[in-house]
């Protein structure tokens, strides 16, 4: 069966509209997504404890910089780890990135997720991030490493 190119266009965006119906009924999310502002924020949830927030490097994601260093953390503290904004799996209205605009997203992350203070472990970027997050917002922030 062929389309034309408006109807592949308007079977497209029925099916994104059925996603996001499927993704986002009632508030609860199925795949591990949280909007702040335009983004929206793709991450890896594992563990249980004091929350860790890792940071990854530029051109990565956050499971994929930390792979080989969360096993020791996940049985006492509960790993987070984000794709950054214009990285991953992370969405957003504006491509354009920094290590200030990042900084804000993951602020807007810990609010959303309700984390309270959070120890931040950055690499590259992630470093850069957790720097400008801290000194903007201390009050978010256990440790730095």
């Amino acid at each position: 069966m062929r389309f034309s190119a408006k109807k592949e266009a308007l079977k497209l965006d029925s099916i994104k509209i059925v996603l996001n119906e499927v993704f986002y009924i009632k508030g609860r999310d199925f795949l591990p997504y949280k909007t702040v502002g335009d983004c929206s924020i793709y991450y890896e949830d594992i563990g249980v404890g004091d929350p860790i927030l890792f940071l990854h490097g530029g051109y990565s994601r956050g499971i994929i910089s930390f792979s080989g260093q969360i096993q020791p953390f996940f049985h006492t503290y509960r790993c987070l780890l984000p794709d950054f904004r214009g990285h991953g799996r992370t969405h957003s209205e504006d491509k354009e990135w920094s290590t200030p605009a990042i900084a804000n997203d993951m602020a807007g992350f810990i609010t959303e997720m309700n984390l309270g203070k959070v120890h931040l472990v950055g690499y590259s970027l992630g470093g850069g991030v957790a720097l400008h997050l801290a000194s903007k917002h201390p009050e978010m922030i256990r440790s730095i490493t």
